[in-house]
């Protein structure tokens, strides 16, 4: 069987447009695909593992020559797409797909960041797919450390700290390596460290009035940092503005004087302004 994707008749691309394939390489289910030899090696520093020698034929399809593979069309399929620089979206490639591949670009010598661009739709897929609530973003951070891609891992760093310390096992530790994980720790810490000092100023206090003295501003301030405290200790490395000025609404909704309650809004704004330029990435 022939791929749909890669066969004569199809508009490969540039510089490819007018330049027949050279070569076929066939899965282990049996599906040629044709392809321009020189494409392949270009993109790897092994030479596509030595893929193109007599050793790896297996005979002659209309006098080019086939070359046997060990992977099968679903995978082969992506990674000739990510060489190509063309779109999979067609063939709804899923994450483990997508992770053989990987495996697969590394094998035959091809260098993750130089093949897939931060604009490419694979490398947007996955931050995407990372980005989603309900989705494990620990497994795209996971998949990118292990493969070194500095670029992938940098920008699902973020949506990885929904995963708190406590539920990386074992297993993702040893794939994602000592240094991508200690950096992932690192991130933890010093978002929440940078929390913590942006709690600790208290909200400022005004003159004295009929309706509120020291005494009951002191009382506002003690309301604060108990929110505060708890915020500290609670809060995750990516908690969001929303449930940060949520956690202050109810204290600041007691408090009956309108100079303590826009005092302590001032406060809580500008916890939020400080947390946004808080670093979020590896």
């Amino acid at each position: 069987m022939t791929s749909t994707a890669f066969n004569p008749n199809i508009h490969f691309p540039y510089p490819y447009t007018d330049i027949h394939p050279d070569s076929i390489i066939q899965t282990s289910d049996e599906v040629l695909f044709h392809v321009h030899r020189d494409r392949l090696q270009t993109r790897s520093r092994t030479a596509f593992d030595g893929l193109f020698t007599d050793n790896s034929t297996v005979g002659l399809n209309r006098s080019l020559v086939v070359f046997l593979v060990p992977e099968d069309a679903t995978v082969m399929n992506c990674v000739l797409h990510i060489l190509y620089g063309t779109s999979s979206r067609i063939y709804c490639p899923d994450f483990e797909t997508i992770a053989q591949a990987f495996e697969t670009l590394q094998k035959y010598g091809c260098r993750l960041s130089e093949c897939i661009p931060q604009d490419s739709e694979i490398f947007t897929d996955l931050v995407c797919h990372a980005a989603e609530p309900n989705t494990d973003a620990l497994k795209v951070y996971t998949l990118a450390a292990s493969h070194d891609f500095e670029e992938l891992a940098v920008q699902c760093s973020y949506y990885a700290l929904r995963i708190p310390i406590s539920r990386i096992d074992e297993g993702s530790s040893i794939m994602m390596g000592p240094l991508y994980l200690l950096r992932l720790l690192r991130l933890h810490a010093s978002r929440r460290a940078a929390l913590h000092r942006l709690l600790m100023e208290p909200p400022e206090r005004h003159e004295d009035t009929p309706f509120c003295n020291w005494r009951r501003q002191i009382g506002t301030t003690r309301a604060y940092g108990l929110i505060a405290g708890y915020l500290t200790w609670e809060a995750p490395a990516d908690a969001s503005a929303t449930w940060i000025t949520t956690a202050f609404e109810r204290v600041i909704q007691c408090v009956e004087c309108p100079r303590c309650q826009i005092n302590l809004w001032a406060r809580v704004l500008g916890v939020i302004r400080g947390w946004n330029d808080v670093k979020k990435t590896i």
